[in-house]
């Protein structure tokens, strides 16, 4: 894999995972918001 196309790709890729990946943790962060505010609201 030494052709400059193929490692673009997979640079593409890693920095797709890594897109995702922080989209995925704040995902998380605002589900975890959604359940602690009511709690702690009352």
């Amino acid at each position: 894999m030494h052709n400059p196309a193929g490692r673009r790709m997979h640079r593409v890729k890693l920095l797709g995972q890594s897109l995702m990946a922080r989209d995925c943790e704040r995902t998380v962060a605002e589900i975890q918001i959604r359940i602690i505010r009511p709690l702690s609201s009352d």
